[in-house]
Formats: structure tokens, C-alpha cells, sequence
């Protein structure tokens, strides 16, 4: 037997992080344009469906419509693109 211990193997992810200095670098410019998309993009676009489906008023808060407003403006959104043709 030999005098030499060896180091506990690593698991996959410690490799792969170990790995290349250019993974890192990857990682780090890859989260940093996630992040600007998440604060951007989709966080504006989920309130914008939140708003669309509520009485919005900044002083007193948001209110859910009911369900006929809903009803009411989705069959006219219906009706307009079947008239117009769009629809077939």
C-alpha cells in the first residue's frame, strides 16, 4: 500500500465548476442578462395580465373584475376578429 491519500472525488457540479475558468465567466454574463430580462421583460408583461384582469386604482388597490366584464370583453374580442375575417 501506498503512503499517498487521494482527494475525495468530486461530485458533477464541483468538476464542471472547476473545470474552465470560461465556464464562470459564462455563468456570470449569462445570469446577468437573465436577471435584466426577469426585471425588463417578464415582471412588466405578468402585471400587465394582472392589471388587464382587475379594477386597478392606486390609492384604494386592486380590485378583481367580475367574471361578466371578463365574458363581455373577451366575446367582443371574439366577435371583432370573426368579423373582420381574421378567423376562419
Amino acid at each position: 500500500m501506498s503512503a499517498v491519500e487521494t482527494a475525495p472525488r468530486k461530485s458533477g457540479w464541483a468538476r464542471w465548476w472547476a473545470r474552465s475558468r470560461e465556464a464562470r465567466w459564462g455563468v456570470g454574463l449569462t445570469s446577468i442578462w437573465l436577471v435584466g430580462f426577469l426585471v425588463f421583460a417578464a415582471v412588466p408583461l405578468g402585471m400587465s395580465v394582472y392589471i388587464s384582469f382587475t379594477n386597478w386604482s392606486p390609492i384604494s388597490g386592486p380590485f378583481w373584475q367580475d367574471n361578466a366584464t371578463v365574458q363581455q370583453v373577451t366575446q367582443k374580442a371574439c366577435s371583432d376578429v370573426t368579423s373582420q375575417g381574421l378567423l376562419k
